[in-house]
Formats: C-alpha cells, sequence, structure tokens
C-alpha cells in the first residue's frame, strides 16, 4: 500500500476516479459531474471567509462582512469548466445574496487567490484552513452568511476492492474522533 499526494482540482479528482487513475480523492462540492458509482463520506465543514488586502478601502476595519457587501467587488476566483468546488460555491452563494460575482482582472485557484488579494487585484472568499498560509498583507474576514461553509468530501469509486473502501473508512474516523 502506497499514498501519493497531487494537487487536482475538485472536477478533475472525480475524473480520475472514474477513469481508475486515483483511488481515493478529497473533493469541495459542489462538482459539475454526477457521483453516480462514487462513494462520498463527509470529512468536515468548515466557515467561509472574505480575504481582503489589510489596505481595502472598504473592508480595511471590517470585523465581519455580508455576501451582499461584496457585490461590487471584483473577485480572484470564479467559476471555470475544468474547476468545481469552491468557485462554485462561491458563485452560487453570491447568487443566492442576489448578484453574480465581478472577475477580476487576474485569477486563480485556491490557494494563489491569496497571492492576488496580497496584490490588492481583487477579494476572494476561501475557508478558514486558508488563515495557517496567509500573507502579511491580507486579512481573513468572517461572513455572517449562514449557509457561508464549506465542506470536505473523501470520495471513492463504490467498485473498488475492499482495501481501498478499509483505507476511505479509517480516514473518515480520523476526522470523527
Amino acid at each position: 500500500l502506497s499514498f501519493e499526494i497531487n494537487t487536482l482540482s475538485s472536477e478533475q479528482q472525480i475524473l480520475a476516479l472514474l477513469n481508475g487513475e486515483i483511488d481515493i480523492g478529497l473533493i469541495r462540492p459542489p462538482v459539475r459531474h454526477t457521483l453516480d458509482g462514487i462513494n462520498t463520506l463527509k470529512l468536515y465543514e468548515e466557515p467561509l471567509m472574505v480575504a481582503v488586502h489589510i489596505d481595502h478601502a472598504k473592508f480595511a476595519k471590517s470585523e465581519k462582512v455580508y455576501l451582499k457587501d461584496l457585490k461590487d467587488e471584483c473577485f480572484v476566483s470564479t467559476p471555470h469548466a475544468e474547476r468545481g468546488g469552491l468557485s462554485y460555491l462561491v458563485a452560487n452563494l453570491c447568487l443566492a445574496a442576489g448578484f453574480t460575482p465581478q472577475k477580476a482582472s487576474i485569477q486563480s485557484r485556491k490557494i494563489s487567490q491569496l497571492q492576488l488579494v496580497a496584490a490588492n487585484l481583487g477579494v476572494g472568499i476561501v475557508p478558514t484552513e486558508f488563515q495557517q498560509i496567509l500573507p502579511a498583507n491580507v486579512k481573513l474576514i468572517p461572513l455572517e452568511d449562514s449557509l457561508s461553509l464549506s465542506e470536505v468530501l473523501l470520495v471513492y469509486r463504490k467498485d473498488h476492492d475492499e482495501i481501498i473502501q478499509h483505507c476511505a473508512e479509517q480516514i473518515h474516523q480520523m476526522f470523527l474522533s
């Protein structure tokens, strides 16, 4: 038994699972592909935060933010055809708050978003765990909207052998304890 850690988007992981290229994945829903034939185990959920430059004109002194407050901001990550997960979740939350997120001139995914925010190119909505890798000139502000949570799911194919299912269940148990 061996493990190899890769950095694939949620969408890429689903495709890799279905194609037999990987055995287990960790995704953030929603994903565009169907999860038929895939088992999912919820590992955890965490609040989403708004990443802003520390000198942001509107949010420099803010202690909390509502999604509607971001209506006129440029987002450093918006949905992309090859990605699902967090960017789609953020877009859905913004739509529910009554607006479509505006694209920043330069965009990125996941961790690179913080560098774009640090360069003052826009704002991002990121999981709380990003506090651990925060650039010095970026601050995270809690989103106060009740549905502003991101889930992390462990995924594996339903037709996998028992050892994969056992590993998946062991990982799941580690997160429950």
